[in-house]
């Protein structure tokens, strides 16, 4: 890897929403990991403030279905504040992933592997071409809650 698009990579923040503390756990410590500067929300309206505080935010990664409001409607709110942020989707919902794909919003289906993740962020921010594959790391498991519990051990 090219020691500027590791420079970017460690200076990237993101934005991690989900109502779920153990994916939004998970997820946050894995993006730790790798060097981006994350900041996680366990709802929309904290998420929101953070965005409005921590100017700018490089992504904002958000669940689908949470209790006060979708995770399309949470982009929709935080591109009003910061046109331009660069989203994620992601969601086990079968109806969310034909829906929102369609809208132009990059969606992750879940469950997903690790390294999965990191390759569709990385391409979300251009550190890499589409259909490069990142280095090798620890993170290849799929992330399912068994998996989710093992990681955190």
């Amino acid at each position: 890897m090219p020691r500027e698009s590791a420079l970017k990579k460690r200076r990237a923040s993101i934005l991690v929403c989900d109502d779920d503390g153990g994916v939004r756990s998970l997820v946050g410590t894995v993006l730790r990991d790798v060097g981006y500067t994350v900041w996680e929300a366990n709802n929309p309206a904290l998420a929101l403030q953070i965005l409005q505080r921590e100017r700018p935010i490089d992504l904002l990664l958000v669940d689908y279905a949470m209790p006060e409001m979708n995770g399309s409607a949470v982009i929709d709110c935080a591109r009003a504040s910061q046109p331009g942020l660069k989203t994620l989707l992601i969601t086990g919902h079968a109806e969310a992933l034909r829906n929102i794909g369609v809208l132009g919003i990059p969606v992750l289906a879940k469950p997903f592997k690790v390294a999965e993740l990191s390759r569709r962020i990385a391409e979300i921010l251009n550190e890499l071409s589409a259909g490069e594959v990142p280095r090798a790391g620890r993170h290849v498991r799929p992330f399912t809650p068994a998996t989710l519990l093992s990681y955190l051990r």
